[in-house]
């Protein structure tokens, strides 16, 4: 209840929420922590011990890579999207090449588009790709990557005013 310094005033289609501590919307991370391992238990039931030491291992640091990268864009995502279905199966997938793969299966950019599909704005093209991403992101080689960077990179630049190829040389270096 409001005492007598207190006023609550909202809008039209707005909701009034009152606690005592704090209110907590969707799944807080150490919920998502639970649902990483979980993802994991399930999906590799009969590793042996040894196999299953290490792949718990890259799991714990993919989880405090996606932490870190949640906590650094606190305000570009919606933690209500871990509810989301596909949201759980894109996560499951990047658990599931992570503790497959290892350090091979590039944590740093699965963080990264785990983050990305979790962003307040999103189009559902957007969803997709990014759904398909973190499914062949653990297949690809860091040659491979880096390629497809490069090739990314070259269509998307416009360098103006060039002479000659020389001119490209400084391009070509940062390269």
């Amino acid at each position: 209840m409001l005492n007598r310094n207190q006023d609550q005033s909202i809008g039209a289609g707005a909701i009034a929420v009152q606690a005592a501590r704090d209110v907590n919307i969707g799944l807080c991370f150490t919920e998502v922590r639970e649902l990483c391992l979980l993802f994991l238990q399930q999906n590799f039931p009969k590793l042996r011990e040894d196999a299953l030491v290490e792949a718990r291992t890259c799991v714990q640091q993919f989880i405090e890579s996606l932490q870190k990268d949640i906590g650094s864009k606190a305000t570009e995502i919606n933690l209500l999207n871990f509810k989301n279905p596909d949201v759980q199966a894109c996560l499951n997938d990047a658990v599931l090449a992570v503790a497959r793969r290892g350090k091979a299966a590039h944590q740093e950019i699965l963080c990264t588009l785990i983050t990305e599909r979790i962003a307040i704005q999103t189009s559902s093209f957007k969803e997709i790709v990014l759904a398909e991403a973190i499914q062949v992101t653990h297949k690809l080689t860091a040659e491979q990557i880096a390629m497809i960077c490069l090739v990314h990179f070259v269509r998307s630049m416009s360098i103006s005013n060039i002479q000659s190829l020389a001119d490209l040389e400084p391009w070509a270096k940062k390269i």
